[in-house]
């Protein structure tokens, strides 16, 4: 009832109709993030897959965030909503499997979990979702051949596994309501909590971030978010023109609104429902070798997804509006250009304060991971109270 409480006081907070200087969302921002917990309510029952693309180059980093799930294990059964997990990990070729699977069998206490975690190439995840010969096609490996987008094959990794864990064949029927994909670099770090946790919290709210490609300032004065610098950069926006254009493209339909002008990867909160990003695949991915390599398909994701937000309960929050309202705008101008795609960094100049209500606004969202390359004061207080795991380092 809280949490309900808190969101609604979210959408109070965006409205134009308050006045910028009084935010009843600022206020509930100082809350210690230990108001928000709530072990009784749990996401609808389902099986929930944890898909990490590597490679050799990131061994080590891969090594470390398997260290660090497994010492998580078991866990507080109460905080996580899924009736099992499984990790998979997806690599290029058959090398790259063993030199993994001779990491992985020496983390600590793995021998207990072993059972649970999977190491597949990528061939190997195409032939067991039976992928058409389009789509492993364009599975050309960056290391191999520099001249193909390393983006491309990152999302085929992220995709395909998510449909291999799941035992799903491309042109099959497709997983029960409730199994859900969680698409991790392996390069992120758990630092509290477990995976389920952290995909439980999310799933209870399905907040999609965005960041506007505009924005409104005081007396309906409108300026592109190039104008300033805190905001996404042009090479956002033009991956987020390019996602829309792609996906007119692919669904040959030019009337719908895929969130023309808006970013949706601010925040690599990339928990896929089974049955959505199945579907996605199967309604785009004839037009894949048309996607350029300035844009990433997970973003295209949302744009997809954007028209059927209501219906399939999905939150899309203005994260710049969200963010104001917490902290204001001369705080939020120090966060830099990416503030959220990189949090840490992003902090390292707020008063202790306004680290809070930054945290309470990602986990009062179900949002507990960010991006982290910065180990200041500011982000070391972010760690260790709202978010769980950094994503990416």
């Amino acid at each position: 009832m809280f949490l309900l409480c808190l969101t609604r006081c979210l959408s109070l907070s965006l409205s134009p109709s308050l006045s910028p200087s009084f935010s009843l969302f600022g206020l509930l921002c100082l809350l210690p993030a230990t108001a928000f917990k709530d072990s009784t309510v749990k996401s609808p029952a389902g099986r929930l897959y944890q898909v990490t693309p590597s490679f050799a180059g990131h061994v080590n980093e891969w090594t470390h965030f398997m260290t660090t799930i497994v010492k998580s294990l078991p866990g507080d059964a109460s905080l996580c909503g899924y009736t099992s997990v499984k990790y998979l990990t997806i690599v290029s070729d058959e090398s790259e499997k063993s030199v993994f699977e001779q990491r992985l069998d020496a983390v600590p206490s793995v021998d207990v979990h072993r059972k649970f975690f999977e190491i597949r190439t990528l061939q190997e995840v195409f032939a067991l979702t039976e992928a058409p010969d389009y789509i492993r096609s364009q599975a050309t490996d960056p290391i191999q051949n520099p001249t193909k987008g390393k983006w491309k094959f990152q999302f085929l990794k992220k995709t395909f596994g998510c449909l291999a864990a799941a035992g799903l064949k491309y042109n099959g029927t497709t997983a029960p309501i409730g199994d859900v994909c969680f698409a991790v670099d392996s390069e992120a770090d758990l630092h509290q909590g477990t995976i389920c946790e952290v995909a439980t919290a999310y799933m209870k709210h399905k907040t999609v971030f965005f960041v506007p490609e505009k924005r409104l300032e005081p007396g309906n004065k409108e300026m592109s978010h190039r104008s300033t610098t805190w905001v996404s950069d042009f090479s956002r926006i033009r991956a987020a023109q390019g996602s829309v254009d792609f996906l007119r493209s692919a669904l040959q339909d030019i009337s719908t609104d895929y969130g023309q002008g808006l970013y949706f990867m601010a925040v690599y909160h990339w928990f896929w429902e089974v049955p959505l990003v199945h579907r996605f695949l199967r309604e785009t991915m004839h037009k894949y070798d048309k996607a350029t390599d300035l844009i990433f398909m997970e973003e295209v994701f949302y744009h997809w997804l954007y028209p059927q937000r209501s219906q399939l309960g999905y939150n899309f929050v203005d994260l710049w509006e969200a963010t104001k309202n917490a902290i204001g705008q001369p705080a939020l101008a120090t966060m830099g250009i990416q503030p959220f795609e990189t949090i840490c960094p992003g902090v390292d100049h707020l008063a202790q304060y306004q680290v809070k209500a930054v945290g309470t606004l990602m986990t009062s969202n179900g949002v507990l991971l960010g991006k982290c390359w910065s180990s200041s004061e500011q982000c070391e207080l972010l760690k260790a109270n709202y978010i769980h795991m950094c994503v990416a380092r």
